[in-house]
């Protein structure tokens, strides 16, 4: 990749705006009526994007919009559940509310697993308590759980721990709704 040419990135009111760069260095400087330029208001904001073969793309993007709407469910099946079972679950780039938790299991001679939800910044550590001792013994309609100590703080781990269980359970499904 060579390192010399010139970019245009934006003309304002205070004049037109050139992005140079000169020895793998980039500079900010005013520019000529030599460069083609973009119109754009003063809020947006301008990226540059330089690829290995020297093709620019140019693009504006407007002020930051409102937060869209909760995304689907996040659910896990666990096969087998067994007492001491920790399984990670997601990682919360932003902070994350927990609307419902249901949770149902399959199995035979009347199964039953209790579980913990945690989340936690660093999953070696205990974490704190996002419901606590739910006692999952529906194979139809689920378990609903009490959720608590929401929101879930951004950049955390959430995860789930099995406490016990009674009878044969082949299969513990748990659905989150974020």
């Amino acid at each position: 990749m060579t390192c010399d040419g010139s970019v245009v990135v934006a003309r304002d009111g205070c004049g037109s705006v050139v992005i140079t760069k000169d020895d793998c260095s980039v500079t900010a400087a005013i520019t000529s009526t030599r460069f083609v330029t973009t119109e754009i208001a003063s809020t947006n904001i301008v990226i540059v994007k330089v690829t290995s073969t020297n093709i620019v793309d140019v693009v504006t993007a407007g002020p930051q919009g409102p937060v869209g709407p909760a995304g689907p469910p996040k659910s896990l099946t666990l096969s087998n559940p067994v007492v001491g079972d920790s399984i990670t679950l997601f990682y919360t780039q932003t902070s994350t509310t927990l609307t419902q938790v249901r949770a149902l299991v399959l199995g035979t001679s009347s199964p039953s697993v209790t579980i913990v939800l945690r989340f936690g910044p660093d999953r070696s550590q205990v974490g704190t308590l996002a419901i606590s001792s739910l006692l999952v013994n529906s194979s139809t309609s689920g378990t609903i759980a009490t959720v608590q100590n929401m929101p879930i703080p951004a950049n955390n781990y959430v995860w789930l721990e099995v406490q016990s269980l009674t009878g044969s359970p082949t299969e513990l499904n748990v659905t989150m709704t974020v």
